[in-house]
């Protein structure tokens, strides 16, 4: 072939707007929504085009950051549970998230986050014991910063704490 051949087609019209492949090139995953960017869902294809791995569905307010960790065992994600959805595509409460294959289990990984802010656009670290990302204001005014914090948490007296640190100011795209 030409090396173009179509691997997926929504069947309900809604748009493509977002892929991450797998390093070994056999998963995808794939965000999608319709033409405001809301009704996003999330979920892996293989590289026949068959849907492998349905993580969210249809949700309000927005979604992305996809990316596959190396070992396939896990896809880090965000989502804003605000649930707003406007003109400006506004988010109020954008978190990060992991979901893990084997258990299928989707766990909230911005518990630290200072409320009014946004953690986007998350890159899992070249050792893969951090993620990066942006955290800025919802108010879309404040400088953005990228931090870094570790995947899985520490545990202290019953409290998982996932030791945050920023590391530029004004910055972004991780």
């Amino acid at each position: 072939g030409t090396g173009l051949e179509k691997i997926y087609e929504t069947a309900d019209g809604s748009f493509i707007s977002e892929c991450d492949w797998s390093q070994d090139g056999t998963l995808i995953a794939l965000k999608t929504n319709n033409a405001k960017g809301y009704e996003a869902s999330i979920f892996t294809i293989d590289v026949k085009g068959f849907e492998r791995d349905k993580i969210i569905s249809g949700i309000k307010g927005a979604a992305g950051g996809l990316n596959i960790s190396v070992d396939k065992k896990f896809l880090l994600f965000t989502r804003d549970i605000s649930g707003i959805e406007n003109d400006y595509y506004r988010q109020l409460n954008t978190r990060l998230y992991i979901y893990y294959f084997e258990t299928r289990q989707i766990v909230d990984i911005s518990r630290q986050k200072e409320d009014g802010t946004l953690d986007l656009d998350p890159r899992i670290s070249p050792d893969e014991a951090r993620v990066i990302f942006v955290n800025t204001a919802s108010d879309g005014k404040e400088v953005h910063k990228i931090l870094f914090q570790d995947i899985n948490p520490d545990e202290e007296d019953g409290v998982y704490l996932f030791n945050r640190e920023e590391l530029f100011l004004n910055a972004t795209m991780p």
